[in-house]
């Protein structure tokens, strides 16, 4: 069987958790969006100033230049948070334009001029107009531009525009971040910062969720013993539960149970059966091989557990196990660290994608070109741990023994070889990222 066909098994027969919980969107962070989010308003629901500066009617100072600048009466200032309506605009203007009934006269020794208007209240001149505006404030009626205060002479009375632009210029329309009735986060998304602001920007304080899946972690072996304790003739401490909960802590998932079983039938079985009966998905190391003490499969076999698949097409980790026991899936790895760690990498997040149903949990597979030599053929399909950037991949590691895994700490990939299949440096290859 190849690892995709695994795969596409233990999707099959993963049951999505329906349990939801509703959550503040401050404590959202990291959860599975249980529904669609959509916006009830506008962002931003008024168009707003992207700048420091002024407001202005964009036809007023087209022709402006920093030798002939326009001058405007300035009519108020807005910083974030204020709102002119239509009819406090209006007001304005006509007090602007009563105290200018008529066209100004100035001194234009120096080319100066006052921008023309064009529009008549109660029978008198309207004059050009502009609003000192700060950046994140309401944008009045009826001006549709603003110039940055760096191209002006910052004045407060009137003031000099060096330079015209064009209509909707440095504002923000209403509707740019999104429009009423868009969705902002859709069923199945990971919430992260952004699906929180955008929640939060449409006004939404909390949301219904996935309940974070429960994982069980069962490390089997009367070898192993507990770091802390004194070391026995003959033992090692156990690793590979520690590595396993970081990867489902940084999924955001439950661990409802990590414990340590000796190698005895009656114990695993035991667990097993508790386990099954308290988490959403059981991941089990150790005992899954043909030695005298692998007793998973007898133990799997004994309570009626369906096994999905064995001895995958793939190295390291060819006995790793999933079955399904009371509608639970269940993960038996190796008991070798880095054995443990790539069929982990693979599997787990298949069946988190299954659980959650969020596809953002599924293993990142894409291709590189390879840059060092890899002179071995495998028979069987093959994980060489590896660096991946830029497109391309080194094997920066020389030793890929099951039993070794601190030099992971220097991967962030796998390099994943077809069986009886040579490659060279120049080849591109199919790589699995490591989350």
């Amino acid at each position: 069987m190849t690892i995709e066909e695994a795969q596409e098994l233990l999707t099959d027969r993963v049951r999505p958790i329906t349990d939801t919980e509703y959550v503040s969107i401050a404590d959202a962070d990291g959860r599975v969006a249980a529904e669609d989010i959509y916006a009830v308003i506008d962002v931003p629901s008024w168009p707003r100033s992207a700048m420091d500066g002024y407001a202005v009617r964009s036809d007023e100072v087209k022709e402006a230049s920093e030798d002939v600048p326009a001058i405007l009466r300035v009519i108020g200032e807005i910083d974030a948070g204020d709102y002119w309506s239509e009819e406090e605009t209006e007001a304005r203007i006509r007090a602007a334009a009563e105290s200018d009934r008529k066209k100004p006269e100035i001194e234009n020794s120096d080319g100066s001029v006052y921008a023309d208007g064009d529009g008549i209240v109660d029978g008198g001149y309207t004059p050009a107009t502009a609003v000192r505006i700060m950046t994140g404030g309401a944008v009045p009626p009826g001006f549709d531009a603003v110039i940055r205060q760096e191209d002006t002479d910052y004045g407060e009375t009137f003031v000099s525009i060096y330079k015209g632009q064009p209509e909707g210029m440095n504002i923000c329309p209403v509707g740019e971040e999104c429009s009423s009735g868009t969705c902002v986060v859709g069923m199945g998304t990971l919430i992260g910062r952004v699906e929180l602001g955008l929640m939060a920007s449409v006004g939404v304080s909390g949301i219904n969720v996935v309940r974070r899946p429960r994982i069980a972690i069962l490390t089997t072996g009367s070898e192993l013993d507990t770091p802390g304790e004194e070391l026995k003739p003959g033992h090692i401490y156990g690793s590979i539960s520690y590595m396993l909960a970081s990867s489902v802590r940084k999924a955001g998932f439950d661990i409802v149970i990590d414990s340590h079983v000796p190698d005895d039938h009656e114990d695993i079985k035991r667990e097993l059966l508790t386990a099954a009966e308290t988490a959403d998905l059981v991941i089990t190391t150790g005992g899954v091989s043909v030695g005298k003490k692998d007793l998973l499969h007898g133990v799997l076999d004994e309570i009626g557990a369906e096994k999905l698949f064995y001895n995958v097409d793939i190295q390291p980790g060819t006995p790793t196990i999933a079955a399904i026991l009371n509608d639970k899936p269940v993960l038996s790895l190796s008991g070798n660290p880095y054995a443990a760690l790539a069929n982990f990498d693979i599997y787990f997040h298949t069946a988190a994608a299954a659980l959650t149903g969020s596809a953002v949990f599924l293993p990142r597979v894409t291709e590189a070109v390879l840059d060092d030599p890899y002179d071995k053929v495998n028979h069987h399909r093959r994980l060489i741990r590896a660096f991946s950037q830029d497109g391309h991949v080194k094997l920066n590691v020389s030793n890929h023994k099951s039993s070794v895994f601190g030099n992971m700490n220097q991967c962030n990939c796998y390099i994943d070889i077809p069986g009886g299949v040579s490659v060279s440096p120049g080849d591109v290859v199919k790589i699995r990222m490591i989350e």
